[in-house]
């Protein structure tokens, strides 16, 4: 539902009336948003995932509690550095800071927070209150966008509904606190839920760092331009719903390979299948038939993007290596941020040398690079240290197939 959201707004905004400049100003605020919350939020919340099946009902009720000043705190902090600080605005972006920055870190500091929202319901195993709140939040969300824009409001309009947005989500999550939480500082659960989460924290602050080298590329060969830094997030995009579906597997996969390994595995296995036959067909028509339907969705005045667009697909293959979640489910964590570490200097280099050829085209390019340079080294670190062959949690012959597909597609289209 937050993917359908996402890309409902991206179309809504390539179809009205605001600029390119204008929409690449939003985009810039969006990721932003992500380069400062993604990491420690995705750390903070699979160590409470994991943590909260184990304790009794008072310590997930601190638990709980905790989990709502520490998100709280800290999401205020990070909207008041974007806030005041244009040179950290400028160091990330390559952009200037523009002038729905203020009302934006109103929604950052409130919407952060209010992911907390489905895990409760999610652990709390309410899925049809986490079903009819996936329906409404994200509808909220679109229409905070693209309803003032359509009712002919200037889009700082669109900035301060979803601000609106972000304080009712907040409101909600309180009330679900007040209901099942307590404002108490239980130290033992902080200390074991920070030692399950700065790991997988770090782990996502590289990955992090390594998909903002992309967007920093494009600011530095193209400083102060957002129309370039719209045609390139509207090109470096994934396959609607692909890290949705990767994700939902990679995290179900966790907790049955650490209760049966062999087991495990072969269900990761059956999984993954199934998303290469989707996703793998599906990724290589859209590749071959994007001129034809990209403009269509997105508007004429992104066409420059469809090349960049069928480069990031050939993304799919390689996020279908489900290699780290193995790592993860052995407690094999500590050496995944020194691999992506590794990326992040692929990435640079290439990002370099290939922007440096081919401008956008060249920086995307780099990017699928650099993760499947990762993917390769998460791969042999799984087999070489627990003695799990790829072929044991991935089914080569089709994912071979599929990759060799999407190249030929490619290769055809250049």
């Amino acid at each position: 539902m937050r993917q359908a959201a996402l890309i409902a707004v991206s179309i809504g905004l390539a179809h009205t009336g605001v600029t390119t400049a204008q929409i690449g100003d939003y985009e810039v605020l969006m990721y932003l948003m992500y380069l400062l919350t993604f990491f420690w939020v995705s750390g903070a919340v699979q160590g409470l995932l994991v943590l909260f099946p184990n304790l009794d009902t008072e310590k997930r009720a601190n638990l709980f509690g905790q989990a709502f000043g520490v998100f709280s705190l800290l999401s205020v902090g990070i909207a008041a550095l974007l806030w005041q600080s244009s040179s950290l605005y400028e160091w990330m972006s390559g952009q200037r800071p523009s002038v729905y920055t203020g009302w934006f870190v109103g929604y950052l500091a409130t919407a952060i927070p209010a992911v907390l929202v489905e895990h409760f319901l999610l652990l709390e195993k309410r899925t049809q209150a986490l079903l009819s709140y996936a329906v409404l939040a994200n509808i909220a969300l679109a229409a905070a966008v693209l309803l003032p824009l359509v009712l002919g409001f200037d889009f700082i309009w669109s900035f301060i509904s979803l601000a609106l947005v972000g304080v009712s989500r907040w409101v909600l999550l309180l009330f679900l606190v007040l209901q099942q939480g307590r404002f108490r500082i239980d130290k033992a659960v902080l200390n074991h839920w920070w030692r399950i989460a700065w790991p997988l924290a770090l782990y996502a602050l590289v990955s992090v760092t390594n998909q903002s080298v992309g967007v920093w590329m494009t600011g530095h060969y193209y400083p102060d331009d957002a129309t370039a830094f719209a045609v390139y997030r509207y090109g470096a995009r994934e396959l609607p719903f692909l890290n949705a579906l990767s994700m939902a597997v990679a995290t179900a996969a966790i907790p049955a390979i650490a209760a049966a390994l062999s087991t495990g595995v072969r269900e990761l296995r059956s999984e993954t299948t199934k998303l290469i036959h989707l996703l793998g067909m599906g990724g290589s028509v859209l590749m071959g038939t994007a001129n034809d339907w990209f403009p269509l969705v997105f508007s004429e005045r992104f066409r420059e993007s469809i090349p960049l667009f069928r480069i990031y697909l050939l993304l799919i293959p390689v996020q279908l290596i489900f290699a780290r979640s193995v790592l993860v489910a052995l407690k094999d964590t500590l050496r995944l941020p020194l691999l992506a570490s590794g990326s992040v200097i692929v990435h640079l280099l290439l990002g370099f040398v290939l922007g440096a050829f081919w401008g956008l085209e060249g920086i995307v390019l780099a990017t699928v690079l650099a993760y499947a340079t990762e993917k390769l080294l998460l791969v042999l670190l799984l087999w070489y240290r627990h003695g799990v062959a790829p072929w044991q949690y991935v089914h080569i012959k089709w994912w071979l197939f599929y990759t060799a597909l999407m190249l030929v597609v490619w290769y055809w289209q250049w």
